[in-house]
Formats: C-alpha cells, structure tokens, sequence
C-alpha cells in the first residue's frame, strides 16, 4: 500500500508544525500498517475511559459529548475489524463500509458473518451485544449527534432523553468491547490454526 503524500499547496512548515521534538515527553508515533481498526479503537476507548475517570459534574455537559462519541466510534471500529476478520476467514473479499450507522453494522453486516464462524457458545453473546450496540445508535444512529451540535440541514436534533449516565455507559460499553474483543481471539484462533494471518 502507498501512502498518501501531503498536499503540494501544504508548506514544510505546515507539515512539521505538529511533529515530535527530541526529548518531550508528549512525542507520540503514529504507526499506521493497514486495516489496524481494534488498534484505533482501543486508543478510542482508553480515551473515552481516561475522560470518564477525570468527569466531574460541572464539566459533565462539555465533556459528555466527545466521551460518547469515543464510545461509540470505537464500537464502530471494533465491529468492522470483525467484519474484516470474518471475510479472511471465509475466502471473501473484504469491503469496508463507509456507514456509521453502527446498528445496521452490527445487525445487518457482522452479525451474520459471525453466525458463519463463531462457536454456538459465542453466538449466545449476541443478544448482549446487539442491545448495547442498539441503545448507541437510539441516540446516534448515524454517528454524527454526539459530533455536532446540528444535522446537515441545521436543524437540532431530536433527544431520546435528556440526561445518561456516563458510568453507565463506559460499563456498558466496556462489556460489549470484552465480548467483541473474545469473538475476535477465537477468530484470529482459527486463521492461525488455518495457517492464515489477519488482515
């Protein structure tokens, strides 16, 4: 894969503006290899989860946004690496969906590539997953309410409830993340015992 080269209208000064300095302790690397979505999505969550331990009721109408948004994107990520991981095992060619519309990504996509896969002590879980997947996308089915403050016409958005709890959500969210980091062990399992690698 070729990587893509910055814009020629972007100056060098531009291009090396945010980039590390020798010594500081906030240099971070950006090692991207591919089809990495459970890398970035566990970066996602660990964000999410360093927000949630820092909340504090004050801030909480700020701050709860980007925690949910991180949520739910890392949900979205983490479902896709699925869905990727299921076509390598099936022999399929992998697709990558541009959607965030996690609850049709859940139900209509990865759920039934997994059905093909998975042990039937698995697919117990996915029930579990689908009720957690459903109660993201009932606030934001497409990904975009927790991002901006309105739709693409303007308009406010419709609110299901006025108020969540942000514990609530990170415990939720932290199970099904659990489960779906599991589907994803026993299927690297059985690429490996396939003498396959995972994309």
């Amino acid at each position: 894969m070729t990587r893509k080269a910055p814009p020629s209208n972007v100056s060098q000064a531009s291009r090396t503006g945010l980039r590390d300095v020798v010594g500081r302790r906030f240099n971070a690397p950006l090692r991207v290899y591919g089809a990495q979505f459970g890398r970035y999505a566990g970066g996602y969550k660990l964000a999410a989860d360093r927000l949630v331990e820092s909340f504090r009721g004050s801030s909480g109408h700020v701050v709860v946004f980007p925690i949910c948004h991180l949520y739910h994107h890392c949900l979205e990520l983490q479902i896709k690496s699925l869905v990727d991981l299921a076509h390598a095992i099936l022999g399929e060619e992998m697709t990558l969906k541009r959607s965030h519309k996690i609850g049709d990504l859940w139900q209509q996509e990865c759920r039934p590539l997994l059905e093909r896969v998975l042990s039937p002590s698995s697919r117990a879980n996915f029930d579990q997953v689908r009720e957690c997947v459903s109660r993201f996308a009932l606030f934001d089915p497409d990904g975009e309410f927790f991002r901006y403050p309105v739709d693409k016409e303007r308009s406010p958005w419709e609110q299901p409830v006025e108020s969540l709890d942000i514990y609530n959500m990170q415990r939720e969210a932290s199970m099904t993340l659990q489960l779906l980091d599991a589907f994803y062990s026993e299927m690297d399992s059985i690429l490996e015992c396939d003498g396959l690698a995972a994309p």
